[in-house]
């Protein structure tokens, strides 16, 4: 179990504890006195405070702190910061960044972990790069190389005398997926949640697209006019399988 605790000297921090005895007690807006507790530097991420079996958790006395919003937002959803920035950032610090994947590591497996090197460039600055550890449930993520990425909250610690860069337990990741034109014949459809169509293509592939785009693109009334033209060929822009437009030109 992972939690996010606030310390009497004002910093937000990771904790760490397997123990199933503690978790009753760590909830939000607790104030609890850990004993045993050990303050660990792993190279897996931030540092963090980590429980053991020895562990006891008391509640304790009510403090006042001068925790702000900026501080928490900070934390929970750094600012985006220019690669080249990035490169020479002060250790320890809390960030964002957004650039084009140019390099994605095989994961690598140990008895403890799973890691996968991810390198993020600017686009428009190809030595303004870094190369982000990603740890645990971020190892399986869909990323490709070319691909535009938005990589929140990750943290850098030095590690053997150099900068690493790590994901937290509060990193989000957002892959835009390159857009591609191309062309698709529907043999069939059917109607999926609210205003969203799955239109089955000959080559096997279900796409999916909003109803009032495909409606207006083609100037349809309604479904039974897309049925009357099946078979239909139509050039679409898609990510992935969502079309997002239509070409009619």
């Amino acid at each position: 179990m992972e939690v996010d605790i606030l310390t009497s000297t004002n910093k937000i921090m990771e904790l760490f504890t397997n123990d199933e005895r503690h978790y009753p007690k760590l909830t939000k807006g607790q104030f609890l006195q850990a004993t045993s507790c050990n303050f660990v530097t792993p190279q897996e991420g931030p540092n963090l405070y980590r429980l053991s079996h020895k562990s006891k958790l008391y509640r304790a006395q009510i403090f006042t702190s001068p925790t702000t919003i900026e501080m928490e937002q900070n934390y929970y959803n750094a600012d985006i910061v220019p690669l080249s920035e990035a490169m020479n950032i002060k250790e320890y610090s809390r960030f964002s960044v957004q650039g084009t994947v140019s390099y994605v590591s095989p994961i690598k497996t140990s008895e403890k972990s799973e890691r996968r090197d991810v390198e993020i460039t600017d686009p428009n600055n190809d030595k303004a790069k870094i190369r982000v550890t990603l740890w645990k449930r971020f190892v399986n993520n869909n990323i490709q190389e070319k691909h535009s990425i938005t990589m929140k909250n990750i943290t850098m610690k030095p590690y053997k005398g150099r900068p690493q860069y790590n994901s937290t337990q509060n990193t989000s990741i957002k892959v835009e997926y390159p857009k591609k034109q191309h062309e698709i014949t529907i043999s069939s459809f059917d109607q999926h949640e609210s205003n969203m169509l799955l239109l089955f293509g000959e080559d096997q592939t279900e796409y999916k697209i909003e109803q009032d785009l495909l409606f207006t693109k083609l100037q349809f009334n309604d479904l039974d006019d897309l049925q009357a033209s099946l078979p239909l060929t139509i050039r679409v822009s898609s990510t992935d399988i969502n079309i997002d437009d239509i070409k009619t030109e």
